[in-house]
C-alpha cells in the first residue's frame, strides 16, 4: 500500500503534467488544500509533507495565498533547458523561465539541422556538432560564437536554422528573430543602438558583421566587454554570431569564445549538396506559388556552371522563376513551369553546354517539383558516381543513431517455441564471448539488431541498399561465422542479403568501439541532460567513448546499497584494463568513492570526477 508521502508525489506529478500539456502554468491544484480534500489526508499532514519533500528537492515550492507546489521530476523531463530556482517569489511563475509556445514534447538536441550539408559527413557536419552545445550552456552565460567564410557560403541561413531549432524546443518564442548588424553600426553607440532594436524586436540572436578583413584586438575585446556589461542586468540575452567574410585573428577569437564555426566555399562542397540545395530553393518557390515545376539535368549543369557562391545561385533561380512565371502568364499557361537550359542562354546553347563538365551526380533528365512535396534526395542520387561514398553515408546516419547513441534496451520477446527461444538464447551466448561485452548496452542494442536480421524486420531494410563493410579481424569473423552457424542450427537459413547486412551490423559496432582506452561514465540525477551530453561526445568522435547511468543515491539505504552495486558491476563491464573515469553531481561523490574504495586499490576523488584505476 502506498504511503501518504507516495500519494502526494503522484499526485503532484499527474496535476504538473496535465497543466503542462494544457499550457496552464497557475498550477491551482497544486496546493495542500485541494490535495488534502482529493486525497482525504489531514490538511496539517499534507503540509508537512509537501515541505518535507521541497527540502528533498522533489518539489519546486511558489509563495503565495495558497503556496503552490509542483513536481521538479516533471517539469525537468518536460524542460530539459530551463534553469528554475527551488522556491519561486509571489511575483514569480514558472513561466518566467521557460518557453511554452511550442508543443512540450520530447526532443533531442543531437537531431540534425533541416539543412543540407548536417549530416554526418556533410560539409557543415563540423560546424553544427560545434554548435550545438551552445543550446546548454545556463541561462544566465553570455553566449558568442564566430561565423568565418566567404559571401554567399550560407551563414545567414545557418542562423536561421538555428532559431528554428530553437523554437522547436521551446528554447525561444515564436516571435523571436535573428537581427542583422554591421560592426560599425552598433560600435558607435552600443547602448542606444541596442535599445532602439529590442523595442520593435524579440531578438534571439543578434547577428554583428565584420565588413572589413582586420580587427583591431582590443577594439573588438573592448566592445565584446561593453555587451556584456549591457546584458548583465536584463532577464534574456539573446545569443552573439559575430559574422566575418575572411578569417579573422584566431588567437583573438579563441580568447573570447571556443566556438569558431568555418563555412567552405561553394567549390569546395560536394556537387550533391549544391545540386540538394538548389533544388531545395526551387521547391520554396514552388510552395510559394502553388505550382508545379520541371528541372532538367542541363538546368541544373548551367546554373551550377554561372554561379560561384549559393547567394548567386539563389538570386539567378529566383529570376529565372520569375522571368518563367511572366512568360506563362503572357501565354496562358499558369499550371506548370518548366525549368530546362532554354531559359538561360538564347543562342549558341549546344555549344556552351558541351564545354561545360557534365555532372558528376546521375540524376533523371527530369525532375518534378510539387508544391509543399517532399523531394526524396536518397533515391534521387541513388545511382550516383560522386555518391558511392555518400550512399554509404546512408547506412553510417543509420548506425549513427542506433549505436553511437544507445542505452539499455527491452529484453528479446520470447518466441513462445523452443526452436525461437533456443535461437534468442544461442544468440546472447555468442556475444557472450565476444569483444561487445566491454560494452553491455551496446551489446544488448547489437544482439537485437542480429535477432532483427534473423526475423527479417523490414526496419533494417536501408542496411539491404548500401555496399556491405568488410569484416578486419580474426574475432569477428569467427563470431559471424558462430551466427551464420547458429542460424542452420535453428532451421532459420539466411540469404546472401541477410548474411550481408549481419556483416556490417557487426563491423560497424566493432568499428566505433575501437581505440578507446578509458571509458567515462556520467551518473546524475539529471540523466537527460547527460544523456545528451554522452550522445553529443560521442558523435563528434565516432566512437561510444561516454557512457550513461542512472543516479545512484536514494532515500532508503537498501535500494542506494542496490544502485551502487550496479553501477560497480557496469563499471566492471566496460573497464579495457586501464581504468575508468566516472563524472557525477557533487553529493554523490564521496558515496561513490567510499563504495568502490572497498573493492579497487585504486580511487581517487577530484573536483569533477572519479578516475578508477583496475
Amino acid at each position: 500500500m502506498s504511503t501518504n508521502k507516495e500519494k502526494i508525489l503522484s499526485y503532484l506529478k499527474e496535476e504538473t503534467l496535465q497543466s503542462i500539456n494544457h499550457h496552464n502554468f497557475t498550477f491551482e491544484k497544486c496546493n495542500a488544500l485541494i490535495l488534502s480534500m482529493d486525497l482525504y489526508i489531514d490538511r496539517t499532514n499534507v503540509s508537512r509533507i509537501l515541505n518535507d519533500l521541497h527540502k528533498e528537492g522533489k518539489l519546486i515550492k511558489k509563495a503565495g495565498r495558497p503556496t503552490t507546489f509542483i513536481s521538479r521530476e516533471i517539469i525537468r523531463n518536460s524542460f530539459p533547458f530551463a534553469s528554475i530556482p527551488d522556491t519561486l517569489n509571489k511575483n514569480e511563475t514558472i513561466s518566467d523561465f521557460i518557453r511554452y509556445d511550442v508543443p512540450t514534447k520530447e526532443q533531442t538536441i543531437v537531431q540534425s539541422f533541416s539543412m543540407v550539408g548536417s549530416q554526418q559527413n556533410g560539409s557543415l557536419y563540423e560546424a553544427v556538432t560545434r554548435i550545438l552545445p551552445v543550446f546548454y550552456l545556463p541561462k544566465y552565460f553570455f553566449k558568442i560564437f564566430f561565423m568565418q567564410g566567404e559571401a554567399g557560403t550560407g551563414k545567414k541561413f545557418f542562423l536561421e536554422e538555428m532559431l528554428n531549432r530553437a523554437k522547436m524546443l521551446g528554447l525561444a518564442s515564436r516571435e523571436s528573430s535573428v537581427y542583422y548588424i554591421e560592426f560599425s553600426d552598433i560600435y558607435v553607440n552600443l547602448r542606444k543602438t541596442i535599445e532602439m532594436m529590442e523595442k520593435d524586436h524579440n531578438i534571439f540572436i543578434l547577428a554583428i558583421e565584420f565588413v572589413q578583413k582586420n580587427v583591431d584586438a582590443e577594439v573588438l575585446s573592448g566592445f565584446v566587454h561593453s555587451l556584456e556589461i549591457q546584458y548583465k542586468n536584463k532577464k534574456d540575452a539573446p545569443m552573439i554570431a559575430f559574422i566575418g567574410a575572411s578569417e579573422l585573428q584566431s588567437d583573438l577569437l579563441h580568447s573570447i569564445s571556443p566556438v569558431i564555426l568555418n563555412f567552405p566555399s561553394a567549390k569546395d562542397r560536394p556537387q550533391s549538396e549544391l545540386i540538394s540545395i538548389l533544388l531545395s530553393m526551387i521547391q520554396k518557390e514552388s510552395n510559394r506559388l502553388d505550382k508545379t515545376m520541371f528541372v532538367s539535368s542541363q538546368f541544373i549543369q548551367l546554373v551550377l556552371h554561372k554561379c560561384s557562391n549559393l547567394h548567386q545561385l539563389e538570386n539567378e533561380i529566383l529570376y529565372t522563376i520569375s522571368r518563367i512565371l511572366y512568360t506563362s502568364s503572357t501565354a496562358g499557361k499558369n499550371n506548370e513551369l518548366m525549368l530546362d537550359a532554354s531559359v538561360l542562354l538564347d543562342s549558341e546553347r549546344d555549344e556552351i553546354i558541351k564545354s561545360i563538365p557534365e555532372l558528376k551526380a546521375e540524376i533523371p533528365d527530369k525532375i518534378q517539383i510539387r508544391p509543399n512535396g517532399e523531394i526524396d534526395f536518397d533515391k534521387l542520387f541513388l545511382n550516383s558516381n560522386e555518391l558511392l561514398a555518400e550512399t554509404k553515408n546512408i547506412v553510417s546516419d543509420y548506425f549513427t543513431k542506433q549505436l553511437l547513441i544507445c542505452s539499455r534496451v527491452t529484453a528479446a520477446v520470447s518466441e513462445n517455441s523452443y526452436s525461437g527461444d533456443r535461437l534468442i538464447s544461442g544468440i546472447t551466448k555468442a556475444f557472450n564471448k565476444s569483444v561487445f561485452c566491454q560494452d553491455p548496452f551496446l551489446k544488448e542494442k547489437v544482439e537485437h539488431m542480429i535477432l532483427s536480421v534473423f526475423r527479417k524486420d523490414k526496419s533494417l531494410d536501408i542496411v539491404k541498399e548500401t555496399p556491405s563493410m568488410d569484416i578486419q579481424t580474426p574475432q569477428m569473423k569467427a563470431l559471424l561465422n558462430n551466427l551464420i552457424q547458429l542460424a542452420q542450427t535453428n532451421h532459420c537459413k539466411l540469404s546472401k542479403t541477410q548474411e550481408k547486412m549481419i556483416q556490417s551490423i557487426l563491423a560497424y559496432a566493432h568499428l566505433i568501439m575501437s581505440d578507446i582506452h578509458i571509458p567515462v561514465i556520467i551518473t546524475s540525477k539529471y540523466h537527460l541532460l547527460a544523456s545528451n551530453y554522452a550522445n553529443l561526445f560521442n558523435l563528434f568522435f565516432d566512437r561510444r567513448i561516454i557512457h550513461t547511468f542512472p543516479a545512484v543515491l536514494s532515500g532508503k539505504r537498501n535500494e542506494t546499497r542496490t544502485n551502487l552495486e550496479n553501477l560497480y558491476e557496469f563499471a566492471v563491464s566496460i573497464n579495457r584494463g586501464q581504468g575508468v573515469l566516472i563524472l557525477s553531481d557533487a553529493d554523490m561523490k564521496q558515496t561513490i568513492t567510499n563504495y568502490f574504495f572497498l573493492r579497487r586499490r585504486y580511487c581517487l576523488i577530484m573536483s569533477s570526477f572519479i578516475p578508477l584505476f583496475w
